[in-house]
């Protein structure tokens, strides 16, 4: 039996071990469209959920790695202090999350739009430079130095509209979970739908 043959096989049967579990997928994908119906018309409450299941599991984990590394310091293995560490670290971030949940929402929008904000500026800063290398090589630079200004922009106002509206900031993170909560469910509902028709 040639390779190819062996291949085309070997990619049947898991595409039927996959079929196998398309109830599975079909619930998950309406679970997460749910998800993502529930966020757009409740953007706030689901910021608040999404920090709540953060700290939990940061929580549950920082005990976990807190066990691990004083198993690995007991049996004299290496890297246990960074294991301790890395424990001590989710184990208080999630106790700051369960015992204060608003602070912490609010944290963790701002950090996570401070992290889109310099990634948006740092992208167009790099794309304006490029145009100012390529202007001799190429025509139509100046869409490239266009979109680069506008990231800078865009990167400029994230910061100041946080400062200004943090609510709005918010709702913003919650209808960015809505949109891809949907997303994520319409495709998983897809594969299972296709998956269902391999499966019958």
């Amino acid at each position: 039996m040639s390779e190819a043959v062996m291949s085309d096989a070997a990619g049947a049967v898991d595409a039927r071990a996959l079929a196998g579990k398309w109830k599975w997928l079909m619930l998950d994908g309406a679970l997460m469209v749910l998800v993502g119906l529930i966020a757009l018309f409740a953007p706030i409450p689901a910021v608040y959920a999404m920090t709540i299941v953060w700290g939990a599991f940061a929580f549950v984990d920082g005990i976990f790695s807190i066990a691990a590394g004083i198993g690995r310091a007991r049996k004299k293995e290496e890297h246990w202090v960074a294991m301790l560490l890395r424990g001590a670290l989710g184990l208080m971030a999630g106790i700051v999350v369960l015992v204060m949940p608003m602070v912490a929402t609010v944290a963790l929008t701002a950090f996570t739009w401070a992290m889109i904000s310099i990634w948006t500026l740092a992208t167009g800063v790099m794309e304006v430079a490029a145009a100012i290398r390529l202007r001799k090589e190429i025509k139509g630079e100046w869409m490239l130095a266009l979109s680069g200004i506008v990231s800078v922009i865009i990167g400029l106002l994230v910061p100041a509209i946080i400062i200004m509206y943090p609510a709005a900031s918010i709702v913003a993170m919650g209808y960015v979970i809505g949109f891809w909560a949907l997303a994520h469910g319409a495709l998983t509902l897809s594969l299972a739908w296709k998956l269902k028709k391999i499966d019958a």
